[in-house]
């Protein structure tokens, strides 16, 4: 029996002197192990654009110095800017075996359509550029996963936007057939190089809160766009001889997502305060060109009595931009009861057309 006893204490001191050195050993190699693991940021965030997400992938060096493999290294990061938690999310990362180091490119998944439902209606992080403090956490496993540990890094991202800025110009074009008037106008559009695809601008036009037009135009991403876009007016509501503020009012359409855009723009009248009177035997005219086209005006006076053509005069005037003009037609010496005025631009198409009986 005492042998017996003497036996088992033994196998119990031999099996407490194991766990005894294999923690002193343990205790011994922990502190070497965990500095053999550094963190190093070796780049500039990459940015791609996978149609739904906007993807930074920030490149840091993981070295793992030690003899054992790092198993299961689990990511969870938060991103921060001067006023609240922006992004929070977690992922997994893989391995890196002992003795090897490894690039990681630290994955930040944008969901814009998550930052588009919280951020509306004002859509912040789509036009404007914003800095966002980076904590990334790694936890993983070590010493053949007897040690789970978490390091931190912390690092400076530069969020930029999608839509960098966009703006109209002034100096549009005009041209009228016989479905109506038409402008293209002047527009840029400056888009992050990560994006792809095309942008959609459509709306209506308003003058005096009446509807009178549609505009729309397609935009390329991931560049400068520098274009037009274009309006239709589907009535001239005296637009000719009249200058005067219209409303543009539509959806800028961008990435699935829709983006409201109003402007104010002024449309400069051709033929602005036309007037003319009959005096004596002759017809004298006036207007101003202050649109930023010039006119090759053909102005005709068709001469009727009873309904029938009895003559008529032409003139040819070139009327440069931002010039007036104050002319006027001498009548034949044939009797008539009714004269009609036409202006027409040789140039755009478009035609002003005045009746008189007398």
């Amino acid at each position: 029996m005492k042998v017996e006893k003497m036996l088992k204490l033994y196998n119990i001191f031999i099996a407490l002197f194991q766990i005894i050195m294999i923690l002193l050993l343990f205790m011994a190699v922990y502190p070497l192990a965990i500095q053999g693991i550094r963190i190093e940021e070796i780049g500039e965030p990459d940015i791609t654009f996978d149609g739904n997400s906007i993807i930074l992938k920030v490149p840091v060096k993981i070295i793992n110095g030690g003899f054992y493999d790092i198993n299961d290294i689990t990511l969870s990061y938060i991103l921060t800017n001067s006023t609240s938690e922006f992004l929070k999310d977690s992922q997994y990362l893989g391995s890196i075996k002992g003795g090897e180091d490894a690039v990681i490119p630290l994955l930040v998944n944008m969901d814009l359509k998550k930052i588009y439902e919280m951020e509306a209606p004002d859509f912040y992080h789509f036009f404007h550029q914003d800095t966002l403090e980076a904590n990334f956490t790694l936890s993983l496993k070590y010493l053949l996963d007897m040690v789970y540990f978490t390091t931190e890094y912390n690092t400076i991202l530069t969020w930029k936007p999608p839509i960098k800025g966009y703006s109209m110009g002034e100096n549009y074009r005009f041209f009228m057939n016989s479905t109506g008037l038409y402008l293209t106008i002047p527009f840029t559009l400056d888009t992050a190089s990560y994006l792809w695809g095309d942008a959609n601008i459509m709306g209506d036009v308003f003058a005096s809160n009446n509807k009178i037009g549609m505009m729309n135009a397609s935009l390329p991403l991931g560049k400068v766009y520098d274009g037009k876009i274009y309006l239709h007016f589907f009535t001239l509501d005296n637009l000719l001889n009249k200058s005067q503020k219209l409303e543009l009012r539509g959806n800028f359409y961008l990435l699935n997502f829709s983006f409201p855009i109003n402007f104010e723009y002024r449309w400069s009248a051709p033929l602005a305060n036309f007037s003319y009177f009959i005096r004596n035997n002759s017809l004298f005219y006036s207007f101003a060109d202050e649109s930023p086209q010039n006119l090759d005006l053909v102005v005709n006076v068709t001469y009727y009595k009873a309904n029938t053509i009895i003559g008529n005069d032409t003139q040819r005037l070139y009327v440069a931009s931002g010039s007036s003009v104050k002319d006027q037609i001498d009548f034949p010496s044939e009797n008539f009861d009714k004269i009609v005025l036409t202006l027409y631009d040789a140039i755009s198409g478009i035609s002003h057309q005045e009746v008189t009986e007398l």
